[in-house]
């Protein structure tokens, strides 16, 4: 069988446009069957590439005419491939029509299109609290090694994740969850290569390269001291913060559970306390302006934008691994002014468990020099967890509990109230007078009204309505006529939270993962404004509940394609009871025509 080639290019014209990088001596027979040459540029047209469809064949071989003409005679699919810059190739079998290039060419077109979408897919899917390790294997002479198997082993979990370098000697292992890693490079002919303990951050992107050494694959070379990588990925800015220094610095209880977004403000950028539940204000912008992330999926409340109460009230402090605080140039996904990241522990291949409580208590505290006795101040952070493996290497849990009370005194206030015999309508003790209002008299022009005789209101004269709400007034603390009454009263709450996790690896393409978290803060005595006792103070009972949870399946088919799907609720539950009104005061006084509502009440 002949395979017809384009008149421009048969005969003579061939013979010159064949560029014979070598001639290698032999005859056919003792060459493979299908090797790769080019054809060299002419004048005005772009460099055309014959190829032959065998893989194995290196680009490296190349063929005098007379075994070129033997090759097409003896039937061997011959392939033009058209290159508009070096890195672009478009194929396109000879003799084929402008019309069928066409149809090859936007084929590519929208295979490139798919791809750079599927890319930003995997760029978003990176927030999803993992990172990614990328880069070259080279030979000695620093030629690229394609083929070579990477593989990232994670220590804590001894899960593999392998890849092949590319053509050109690249790999790219992604999605990964946060940890320390080896990282080996192997390929036929080389001794393979270890780097030990590659740590990597969530969102980070860490690149290792190797240079393989030829030898027996049986020896290995191991790197087990190197500097640490820097990012050359991409230019935002921001800053991790890994769980040591949770542990190590000191972190207080300010009436509020330990919070793990307090570790926000110590950032470079960050100023204020960003107004009431934020991380603060990321580099200078508006309060409440950043986004608050858990592994990758937005966790603030929809009405007051970065709101950190799904983390304060739901996630422990010890359930935390690490966090990511992005303040510059992040990816169009990331939004707010600034965002942060929360990445939860996950289980590993061993068991491991904690059991922890943080206390301050006002028996530890000095007595002020003029007070009688220390004022009472409670606060308790207890809880346990762990995580270990349900399957090894494949299978892995975490889970946490934390609770918190927390009792005091409010601040001391000043009243006026009514001393005891002035509540029996005996007035005498005080300078102004008190005038009967049934001895009003108009006949004589101005109204004038008669005065209790020795300022005394007879008890007969007390409405029963009075007597009903004065049963509730203390006594005073003191024979002053105002501001008699001097108190406070005790205030507290109890906070508790959960945080459960699931990683689930299928195989090393394919991993699940569940998330929940869930907090519930419920005052134990109501809140009142002012110190009062109830029905005089405004007192209200308040249940907040941050709920959030979490599911994602990622799927890698090849190495350069990810596919994750991701699904979060986040679900912020307030309840308000307010006491003063639930009382009923008024109907239990006998009060009568009041309108329905809150008057009634």
């Amino acid at each position: 069988m002949h395979i017809p080639l384009p008149k421009s290019v048969r005969g003579n014209s061939l013979r010159r446009m064949v560029r014979e990088r070598s001639e290698p001596e032999g005859t056919l027979d003792g060459w493979p069957r299908c090797p790769k040459f080019w054809l060299a540029k002419r004048a005005g047209e772009r460099p055309l590439r014959l190829l032959f469809p065998d893989p194995t064949i290196p680009p490296s071989v190349t063929f005098s005419m007379t075994q070129f003409r033997a090759l097409t005679r003896r039937g061997v699919a011959v392939y033009i491939e058209v290159a508009p810059e070096p890195k672009t190739q478009i194929p396109a079998k000879i003799g084929m029509s402008g019309a069928k290039l066409r149809e090859v060419v936007m084929s590519r077109f929208a295979s490139w299109i798919i791809v750079l979408v599927l890319s930003s897919a995997a760029a978003m899917a990176q927030f999803g609290g993992t990172g990614t390790i990328q880069g070259l294997v080279t030979d000695p002479s620093g030629a690229v090694v394609p083929g070579a198997t990477v593989t990232a082993t994670n220590l804590a979990t001894g899960v593999k994740t392998s890849r092949q370098t590319t053509a050109a000697g690249l790999y790219v292992i992604a999605p990964l969850p946060p940890g320390t890693y080896s990282v080996e490079a192997s390929a036929p002919g080389f001794r393979p290569m270890l780097r030990e303990r590659v740590v990597l951050d969530a969102l980070a992107t860490v690149e290792v390269n190797f240079r393989l050494e030829i030898g027996p694959t049986a020896e290995q070379v191991t790197v087990t001291d190197v500097a640490p990588p820097l990012n050359t990925a991409d230019a935002r800015m921001g800053q991790t913060l890994r769980n040591d220094v949770y542990t190590s610095l000191p972190l207080a209880m300010g009436n509020a559970p330990r919070d793990p977004t307090a570790f926000v403000r110590l950032m470079p950028g960050i100023s204020g306390t960003g107004g009431t539940y934020s991380a603060g204000n990321v580099l200078a912008a508006q309060p409440n302006s950043q986004e608050v992330f858990i592994e990758g999926l937005p966790a603030t409340d929809p009405a007051v934008q970065g709101e950190v109460r799904y983390l304060s009230l739901a996630v422990s402090v010890e359930a935390i691994d690490q966090f990511q605080l992005e303040t510059a140039n992040a990816p169009v996904q990331y939004g707010g002014a600034g965002s942060s990241n929360f990445v939860v522990k996950s289980g590993g291949n061993d068991f491991h468990g904690t059991v922890y409580e943080y206390f301050r208590n006002d028996k530890l505290d000095a007595r002020g020099f003029f007070a009688s006795r220390r004022p009472t101040h409670r606060q308790n952070e207890f809880g346990v967890n762990l995580s270990g493996p349900v399957v090894r290497n494949r299978i892995f849990f975490f889970g946490n509990y934390d609770g918190y009370r927390y009792r005091t005194l409010t601040q001391p206030s000043f009243y006026s109230i009514p001393t005891l015999p002035a509540r029996q309508g005996d007035f005498s003790a005080f300078p102004t007078g008190i005038f009967d209002p049934l001895t009003t008299d108009c006949s004589r022009g101005p109204c004038t009204r008669s005065p209790f005789p020795g300022n005394r209101i007879p008890r007969s004269r007390i409405s029963p309505i009075s007597d009903y709400f004065q049963s509730f007034l203390p006594p005073t603390t003191n024979s002053n006529l105002q501001n008699n009454y001097l108190s406070s009263v005790n205030v507290g709450y109890n906070n508790d939270s959960t945080t459960d996790k699931v990683d689930i690896y299928l195989n090393d393409r394919q991993q699940l993962y569940w998330l929940y978290t869930r907090g519930r803060r419920k005052q134990t005595t109501p809140y009142r404004y002012g110190t009062l006792p109830l029905p005089y103070a405004d007192a209200r009972k308040v249940w907040e509940v941050p709920t959030s949870s979490q599911i994602r399946h990622t799927f890698v088919p090849t190495g350069n394609l990810v596919n994750q799907l991701s699904f979060g609720l986040a679900r912020f539950g307030g309840w308000i009871e307010n006491v003063t009104m639930e009382g009923k005061y008024p109907q239990k006084a006998g009060l009568k025509g009041l309108p329905p509502g809150e008057a009634d009440s």
